[in-house]
């Protein structure tokens, strides 16, 4: 028998001993329960049925024999409502509701890990996933740089100044940035941010950790003679889901994509994740299901490459658009994540400026500051779907289609690069053209 075997063997005894303890545990209620799956019955499913809605980190401590540790989980529903599922969680035992996402059909529980296993039978269950951490995407902070030109080559790299100069800035677009927080500067004027939440447990919604900030000034900051963003008239939504250190854990980022669906985001910009590998995860539900309520969502890919099948969550979520980086010189830097996804998805959708670039100081108003990553990529497509929102009303799949169809090949992996580096100015001409664009994702290569 060979070690993969004997861990599925052991684990699937765990979970049978779960079930039986948990079903004989159970206090009586007068309540009706619902039908609980018979454990008679687990032999007879098809080997890792129930596994399959557990989720690996789940599992691994599950192996551990941790049964009794208390953990948070995020259980999504299948053919009911989340409403309704919850309803029906609670009969299962020793669990508690913490929070209930629509977005999703989903809720946040704690409960001992034990649970899962009996949660996982029951049939409105589709996943059960551990409530991991996430964190943001930039690899590199530079020294202190201020600007000494108007335009920035990294939006010169995009064909953004070509619109900025027919008078498209973003204007009446709102671009939700889910991330650290965002100061004020003198770049970002309080007027500029017309809506702060934070999702952070005992920190409002400013930035101690520059990366929100540094993100929100590549989108839309705006100080004349000195730094202009990707879309220096558009609006932005600032929804903390990330700590002083950059950290959180998947609720936030759920909880920040609910949000700005709710509050009217055109745009979000997601420059954070984890590696995860699984495009059904939570917050790739998430971002999917924001995009078919007619909000383009786009995701950093990560940097953990130059390894293949890299893409962070919520990136490799098929319906939204994600971003790896480039240089100046347009090489794909090692940094920048690669498919393909666990679905044999190309993973990438293009990609865009992210080695050296400057944006604003979170601690100094007048300061700018140099980063690197694909959470710095991110922002540059944010600001771009910003410049064809603001001009002619747009499907998600036609902006995303449009920036795919007119992308620059720049000769890379298709893994690496997508369809090539984002050309906005190409993707206006072709919109406006009337013709339809056609997205064709990259060969896979063989």
């Amino acid at each position: 028998m060979n070690k993969s075997n004997g861990k599925t063997i052991v684990l699937l005894l765990v979970i049978l001993t779960t079930v039986i303890s948990l079903t004989l545990l159970q206090k009586p209620t007068n309540q009706q329960p619902p039908v609980v799956v018979a454990v008679a019955s687990l032999a007879s499913q098809p080997k890792g049925d129930i596994l399959s809605k557990i989720d690996y980190r789940l599992q691994s401590m599950m192996e551990k024999g941790e049964l009794s540790q208390e953990v948070e989980m995020i259980v999504t529903f299948q053919g009911i409502s989340s409403t309704k599922g919850v309803g029906l969680l609670k009969f299962l035992g020793d669990i508690t509701i913490l929070e209930t996402y629509s977005i999703i059909g989903g809720t946040l529980i704690k409960a001992p890990l034990g649970m899962a296993t009996n949660i996982a039978t029951q049939k409105y269950v589709k996943s059960v996933i551990h409530n991991y951490k996430v964190k943001v995407h930039s690899t590199i902070y530079g020294a202190l740089q201020a600007t000494t030109t108007t335009y920035s080559a990294n939006i010169e790299q995009i064909g953004a100044t070509r619109l900025h100069r027919l008078g498209i800035n973003g204007t009446g677009i709102k671009v939700a940035v889910l991330d650290t927080g965002i100061n004020t500067h003198e770049a970002l004027p309080p007027d500029k941010i017309i809506y702060n939440k934070s999702f952070v447990l005992g920190e409002d919604s400013g930035d101690l950790n520059g990366h929100g900030t540094h993100v929100a000034g590549i989108i839309a900051g705006y100080c004349e003679g000195k730094y202009v963003g990707v879309a220096p008239g558009a609006q932005l939504l600032n929804i903390k889901v990330l700590d002083r250190k950059g950290e959180g854990k998947l609720n936030d980022l759920i909880k920040g994509i609910n949000e700005s669906v709710t509050q009217g985001a055109n745009v979000i910009s997601i420059s954070a994740g984890a590696l995860i590998n699984d495009p059904n995860d939570p917050v790739c539900q998430a971002a999917n299901n924001a995009m078919l309520h007619g909000v383009v969502v786009v995701a950093a890919a990560g940097n953990e490459g130059p390894d293949s099948s890299t893409i962070n969550a919520p990136g490799e979520a098929a319906l939204a658009i994600c971003v790896g980086a480039v240089t100046s010189s347009n090489i794909i830097p090692d940094f920048s994540s690669r498919g393909p996804t666990s679905d044999n998805r190309v993973g990438v959708t293009l990609v865009a400026p992210g080695v050296n670039i400057v944006s604003l100081d979170y601690d100094d108003s007048s300061g700018y500051v140099t980063m690197s990553g694909t959470s710095q990529a991110t922002p540059h497509v944010s600001g771009a779907v910003a410049l064809l929102l603001s001009n002619m009303s747009l499907t998600p799949s036609t902006v995303k289609a449009a920036l795919m169809a007119t992308a620059v090949d720049l000769g890379e992996d298709p893994y690496a690069q997508g369809c090539g580096l984002i050309n906005v100015s190409a993707a206006y001409d072709l919109l406006v053209s009337g013709r339809t664009p056609v997205a064709v994702s990259p060969p896979k290569l063989t």
